[in-house]
């Protein structure tokens, strides 16, 4: 175990030396928690300095150290949280009193080491438990919980920037005949299908989300009823690219609302686009529409 997280560490060390040989002189984010960790070291070692009068002689500030270590390795990685380790070990060294030997050196560094990979291992479970807890299993994307809490952030920015956002709802046709003809394995398939497509479709801003069932979500961020269209007409032609692996033609239908215009608020526009997104599938729109024939003639919608 401990050889396969030093050759994690040294393969994260040898991409940062690479970046270097290309130009990129530094890594900006490993720089920053770099310097804020030491300055967090240097400030433990004055505060030993200045209030040793009242401090064990034999323990000092010593168990402070720890908090700089667990900071680089949450922001860091385990490159950062062992540069840390190894400074702090070498700080106790030469500052030690009396004539510290190397093997007090290792041990101290070791046990650092050991200390820095059980901050990193728990942030990283954390990060973990806390990913399961906001996807869907089956397609990888947002849960419901998930995306009306990003979605609520993405409209208040929107607000504040005064930008246009619009909210795709897409409900796959005959969903539940392609259960009953084919099996819920091939209608799982075709979820994955889905959701790889609105992946490949939609832009870095974007929140993606399954609702349930064979419902989805796209908030599209800065984004008209042309933006809007564009994204149907991408995600038009690359599903019908991804389903062609599926032993059956898979189409959806859509609805769109556009933040200050349709409405203001997350609720109203996910209920809005339900609406139009339904009564396109009632008209038997087999693929994914444009807008609405009397929404084609309004005025692009701002946010005012």
């Amino acid at each position: 175990m401990f050889t396969s997280d030093t050759r994690k560490i040294m393969k994260q060390a040898r991409h940062v030396w690479n970046e270097s040989i290309r130009g990129n002189l530094y890594n900006w984010e490993l720089a920053k928690t770099m310097g804020i960790s030491i300055a967090m070291l240097i400030g433990i070692s004055l505060m030993e300095k200045w209030f040793n009068v009242w401090l064990f002689s034999d323990i000092g500030l010593s168990y402070l150290y720890f908090l700089p270590i667990w900071y680089s390795a949450r922001q860091g990685g385990r490159l950062a949280g062992g540069i840390t380790s190894f400074v702090t070990a070498t700080k106790w060294h030469i500052f030690a009193a009396g004539n510290a030997t190397f093997a007090a050196w290792f041990m101290n560094l070791l046990v650092l080491g050991v200390v820095m990979l059980f901050f990193e291992g728990f942030e990283h479970r954390i990060k973990v438990v806390n990913k399961q807890a906001s996807t869907d299993s089956l397609t990888g994307l947002l849960n419901r919980a998930a995306f009306i809490s990003q979605a609520k952030e993405a409209l208040a920015l929107a607000e504040r920037m005064r930008t246009n956002c619009a909210v795709v709802l897409i409900d796959c046709n005959k969903f539940k005949e392609i259960n009953d003809e084919h099996g819920h394995a091939a209608g799982d398939a075709a979820l994955k299908v889905l959701s790889r497509a609105l992946r490949d479709s939609s832009q870095g801003a974007d929140i993606l989300a399954r609702l349930g069932g064979d419902e989805f979500i796209v908030l599209l961020s800065e984004t008209d009823s042309v933006g809007a269209n564009l994204f149907l007409n991408r995600l038009n032609g690359t599903l019908r690219r991804g389903s062609s692996v599926l032993p059956f033609e898979m189409t959806v239908s859509a609805g769109i609302s556009y933040y200050g215009y349709d409405a203001r608020s997350l609720d109203m526009l996910m209920q809005i686009a339900d609406e139009k997104m339904y009564k396109n599938k009632q008209r038997g729109r087999m693929a994914l529409v444009e807008l609405e024939a009397e929404e084609e003639t309004t005025p692009t919608p701002r946010a005012i």
